[in-house]
């Protein structure tokens, strides 16, 4: 007769020190920068990149949202995937807004590479899951 197996053997996932202290950092700073985005100070540098881009202030208020949303989303474990993918789309757009709209290639340079890395930590995180 066979035994009755009533719950797979499985390790319980360790706490990874690591993937905390990368989630906590890319959290913090795309909060922080996503928040940066809220204030109307017409000296600001976000101001002045939105107004040059022309398509109004709620695309400000959207993207601080979405850079925030997506920077507390890392910081939950099961959504973390899903806060790197946003994160990776909204700096791919900063790079065209940069690069094709604003006509400042050098600029374009940083929100790709920071696309290239959450992409990267996406990736990571989708093996570590499977």
């Amino acid at each position: 007769m066979r035994e009755l197996e009533l719950l797979p053997e499985t390790e319980p996932k360790r706490f990874n020190l690591a993937d905390w202290v990368v989630r906590l950092g890319v959290g913090f700073i795309f909060v922080m920068v996503g928040f940066d985005k809220f204030p109307d100070n017409p000296t600001s540098d976000w101001v002045k990149i939105f107004r040059q881009i022309e398509w109004g202030e709620w695309f400000r208020y959207a993207t601080g949202i979405i850079e925030a949303a997506g920077g507390i989303a890392v910081l939950i474990p099961r959504v973390a995937l899903l806060g790197y993918g946003l994160l990776a789309c909204t700096m791919a757009g900063a790079a065209f807004f940069h690069l094709l709209v604003l006509g400042d290639p050098g600029v374009s340079i940083v929100p790709v590479v920071l696309c290239l890395v959450l992409v990267g930590l996406a990736f990571h995180r989708y093996d570590e899951s499977h």
